[in-house]
């Protein structure tokens, strides 16, 4: 932690024993903000990250009770139960499950040490090299997406088949990665927060959202002054729930591999410093994509005829509006229907597979169609 590798939230938590939940900039007022920041879904996430950093931790430590305990009902504590079920143990190869479920047995079982210290060595030194190329692929974790080293689960396969659709499957990571655990919450959907009636078509609040996943660079020393929108900032407070508790998971897995002896040693401070920064989830994205693909699709909402000569000019228009804060607002334009497209494949497998519902999967289905003939073109 003092080199930069991990931060000191679930470090925190731990030692406190309390995980504070305050409201987010959206105030968090909306009920189904509130049900979702209790979610089981959550809070295994972060009874993960505990569990890892616990794992090669005292008794003492491992048994600690951690409350998590929420702004709006601050006497009604909820115990994230790490010590319940050894969850972090899904992250190690199989020869460090062996050697933690031996050193739960009697002293006798470390007998036989000596005589297999030369194939422990080799298990090692294997495990230290997949290790550092798991760290150098800075592949998104998430739970449930193996069952083992060969099977995919189905939202493993979503991944794979979403990942699929662009040249590279480095391309969209996050964004899908944490498209996915919102799908499995039943928080990326159509649904308005807002109750006042929206007067534009609800596929535009699901087009908005899946944009709000994008990250954007901004102009440097160039204060935003375009739209805001409450709807997409709400939506941004269950992202950062999301991405925040991801981004603790994938570095209590890097800490829990270095301290059970199972990621390679280094002097070197840049190093350490640098595998905490190839970790995913670093950055929080924000509404400004959403906002820009949402001010888009407002603008087609009241033509009837939409040709493409209109919605070249729609698209520059946009463009024109955004680019005194975007660097390049082109570029954010079309990864959001690409990584639209992504995310649609990523739910015709769920569909498939019987993860979520008919209903779930019209609402992506429905908007694509909506959007057939809507999409920017540029000059």
């Amino acid at each position: 932690m003092c080199q930069g590798m991990v931060s000191p939230q679930v470090i925190t938590n731990l030692v406190s024993g309390m995980l504070l939940e305050g409201p987010p900039l959206c105030n968090g007022d909306t009920i189904e903000y509130r049900e979702f920041i209790k979610s089981q879904s959550l809070l295994d996430l972060r009874t993960q990250a505990l569990s890892l950093l616990t794992m090669g931790m005292s008794k003492f430590m491992r048994n600690r009770r951690v409350n998590s305990i929420f702004w709006f009902e601050p006497s009604n504590e909820v115990q994230l139960h790490h010590e319940s079920e050894p969850v972090g143990v899904r992250w190690l190869p199989p020869n460090k499950i062996a050697q933690i479920n031996d050193s739960k047995q009697n002293d006798k079982e470390n007998e036989n040490e000596n005589e297999n210290s030369h194939e422990e060595d080799k298990e090692k030194e294997k495990s230290r090299k997949n290790s550092e190329l798991a760290v150098k692929a800075n592949t998104p974790p998430v739970y449930s997406l193996t069952n083992n080293i060969d099977w995919f689960t189905p939202y493993g396969k979503a991944l794979q088949k979403a990942l699929s659709v662009m040249p590279s499957s480095s391309i969209f990571q996050e964004e899908i990665v944490t498209a996915l655990e919102l799908i499995r919450m039943n928080a990326l959907n159509n649904r308005a927060y807002n109750k006042v009636p929206y007067s534009k078509p609800e596929h535009i609040n699901l087009i908005s959202r899946v944009a709000s996943l994008l990250h954007i660079s901004f102009k440097t020393m160039v204060v935003w002054k375009g739209p805001l929108d409450l709807e997409l900032l709400r939506f941004n407070s269950f992202m950062k729930a999301v991405t925040r508790s991801l981004r603790n998971l994938c570095e209590m897995i890097l800490l829990s591999m270095t301290m059970n002896e199972n990621a390679g040693k280094s002097d070197s401070n840049l190093e350490i410093l640098s595998a905490g920064i190839k970790l995913p989830f670093l950055l929080d994205a924000n509404t400004a994509n959403g906002i820009i693909t949402k001010d888009y699709l407002d603008s087609l909402t009241d033509i009837i005829n939409i040709t493409p000569e209109v919605i070249q000019k729609s698209t520059t228009n946009v463009e024109n509006r955004f680019k005194e804060y975007c660097d390049d607002v082109k570029s954010d334009m079309e990864n959001t229907y690409k990584l639209w497209d992504c995310i649609l494949e990523a739910v015709k497998s769920l569909k498939a597979d019987g993860q979520i519902n008919e209903e779930y999967a019209k609402e992506f289905i429905d908007a694509n169609e909506w959007l057939k003939g809507k999409r920017p073109i540029f000059n």
